[in-house]
């Protein structure tokens, strides 16, 4: 199935680096609850607009792209994938997804959140291949 929307999107939020594994999973104040419910919202809209290529990498590739996002939610620039990746299934991965960042735009619901901008305003996405 070339949709496999609880398996397709492996989305860790990273910013500058440093993974938010432990505030989605245990957040302690209300800023970081708010800031779960945006990274939520996008996992969940970017997952709905990804066309996952069928088995166009191995099980379990990962590809990370870098987006940046103003104020509006509206993706500013274009999406880079990281680490480019050699494969050319790998390439077909990630270019769909990087399609998918752009296809979703704008992000609206992260105008909610807005006091957080700092926290979401750049963004590492990982895609993974589905088993």
């Amino acid at each position: 199935m070339a949709r496999q929307f609880a398996h397709s999107l492996l989305l860790r939020t990273t910013l500058l680096g440093s993974a938010l594994v432990s505030a989605v999973t245990a957040p302690a104040a209300a800023q970081d609850r708010a800031f779960v419910d945006a990274v939520r919202y996008l996992h969940d809209k970017v997952t709905a607009c990804w066309n996952v290529p069928p088995a166009a990498a191995p099980a379990g590739t990962i590809v990370r792209i870098r987006l940046k996002l103003d104020r509006n939610g509206a993706v500013t620039g274009e999406p880079i994938v990281l680490d480019q990746p050699l494969e050319p299934g790998a390439a077909r991965l990630a270019e769909s997804a990087r399609r998918a960042i752009i296809r979703c735009a704008p992000y609206d619901g992260l105008k909610r959140p807005g006091a957080l901008y700092s926290r979401w305003r750049e963004i590492v996405l990982n895609f993974r291949q589905p088993d």
